[in-house]
């Protein structure tokens, strides 16, 4: 994965300085030592993507390396993962969603009393997960204590969901995305997006959203006029068609091409510069992606080095 810079990245080492005035009454260019730098910081996050093709989840390191982690399920769609490293899958046909351990134990979590399809799904902080019913148009929340209620309704097929803001945003994939806090009416933010597929927030509050028809990730922005139609912007143009979309730690944006070959899927990796790459391949229809952030692992760069002069420090920044 991708990396991003500290400026004030941290320094180890000893200096040692001499100078004097024996030979001369100018200062004298004291010793200079070179040190170890730490200029980036990756992330060692792992991807678990569903393959709608073959019924497993996928396990994606940091590196690109994938191994199947868990099998068994029924068209698996949604996924999310919890603060204990679990992860929940949403079994689009069966209406179940398993619950996976860290160990890729797999077990039935909650079967949704609605003959449905069930699509993706969120988690909240303290939680609860929220499913998608594709048909009748609603989101449904699962607590922890497994009660099941109606979240919200009047939606149009939807597919991705996504936490920001305070807000649950949905994909419709009949050309509407939504905001709702619950209830019968979501707010319409717009209408422009031909065929909403994965949706997801970035840490500033940015919403993206995946356009299966037109191969391209847009991003929303509020209304600046009473219109309340939210503007959309392309943010990547792309080669395929995108589903699932869901960030790493450090801003890079993963999505797989949901409509490949059943065994030749790929999921790719967006850098905040917007340059697209294979993240991993080998994927059968990948559907949806949740990200579990690791600890950072400093990288070291080559050696800085400090000067002293007339008693000064500087820093000669690393090129």
């Amino acid at each position: 994965m991708g990396q991003f810079s500290h400026n004030d990245g941290l320094f180890w080492g000893l200096f040692s300085g001499l100078f004097s005035g024996l030979f001369s009454r100018k200062w004298m260019l004291s010793v200079v030592v070179a040190l170890p730098v730490v200029s980036s910081v990756s992330r060692a996050d792992t991807l678990y993507v569903t393959n709608y093709g073959a019924g497993t989840v996928s396990k994606v390191l940091s590196d690109g390396t994938t191994t199947t982690f868990a099998s068994g399920f029924t068209k698996p769609e949604g996924i999310v993962i919890d603060s204990s490293g679990n992860l929940y899958v949403a079994n689009q046909t069966t209406q179940v969603i398993d619950k996976v351990s860290p160990a890729g134990v797999v077990t039935p979590y909650v079967t949704i009393p609605i003959n449905d399809a069930l699509g993706g799904m969120a988690i909240d902080p303290a939680g609860d997960l929220y499913v998608a019913l594709q048909g009748t148009g609603r989101v449904e929340e699962v607590t922890p204590s497994l009660s099941i209620s109606t979240f919200a309704s009047g939606l149009v097929n939807p597919q991705g969901l996504a936490f920001g803001n305070g807000t649950l945003y949905v994909a419709n994939n009949f050309g509407v995305v939504f905001a709702t806090n619950g209830g019968a009416n979501p707010t319409t933010l717009t209408t422009a997006i031909q065929e909403p597929a994965g949706i997801t927030v970035s840490s500033n509050g940015t919403v993206y959203v995946s356009d299966s028809l037109n191969d391209v990730i847009d991003t929303l922005s509020p209304p600046i006029s009473s219109s309340n139609v939210w503007g959309v912007t392309t943010y990547a143009s792309l080669s395929y068609s995108p589903d699932g979309i869901a960030f790493g730690s450090n801003g890079d944006l993963f999505t797989g091409n949901y409509s490949g070959s059943p065994t030749g899927g790929s999921v790719y990796e967006i850098t905040p510069s917007k340059s697209v790459s294979t993240f991993g391949s080998g994927y059968a229809a990948p559907a949806f992606i949740a990200v579990q952030t690791g600890a950072p692992v400093p990288e070291p760069a080559s050696a800085g080095v400090i000067l002293m002069a007339g008693g000064l420090l500087a820093r000669r920044r690393k090129r």
